[in-house]
């Protein structure tokens, strides 16, 4: 048996090994939400006109962070997503920095200017929508 031990040892290490570190690597590769953080730029004319963004009250209050709850209609971020279907605020969207800016205080400031860039984080819905609620998902939660 001792024979069939050292072999063995050899070839998990030339390929088994190898392989496994590689898939790890790759998917390690991927920064969370590297490719899921789009920018918007935005402006206005007047600081009457609604930018359209409608926050979520609850993630606001727990977490101080400003998730997209929905986008008001005919407002500037609705005409974003159509002239933009590749990177349209949706649903469940974090915004991150609002002219290189962060926090929830120093944001709500950018955010009265007739032009921002807001960068956004997408929500991770696709990749890990399993066994985790999401903020939007009001319709599938019970009770």
């Amino acid at each position: 048996g001792k024979g069939w031990k050292t072999e063995n040892h050899g070839s998990s290490h030339a390929v088994g090994t190898a392989v496994k570190e590689e898939s790890d690597e790759s998917l390690r590769g991927q920064l969370p939400g590297a490719p899921s953080v789009f920018t918007m730029e935005l402006s206005r004319t007047s600081l009457d006109t609604k930018w359209g963004f409608h926050w979520d009250p609850k993630e606001m209050l727990q977490r101080g962070v400003r998730i997209l709850e929905k986008v008001g209609e005919g407002t500037l971020v609705e005409s974003w997503n159509d002239v933009h279907p590749e990177s349209p605020a949706k649903p469940g969207d974090e915004l991150v920095k609002v002219n290189g800016v962060e926090g929830r205080d120093p944001i709500a400031e950018e955010l009265r200017n007739l032009k921002v860039v807001c960068e956004f984080r997408r929500a991770e819905r696709n990749h890990q929508a399993s066994g985790q609620e999401l903020p939007g998902a009001s319709s599938s939660q019970k009770g």
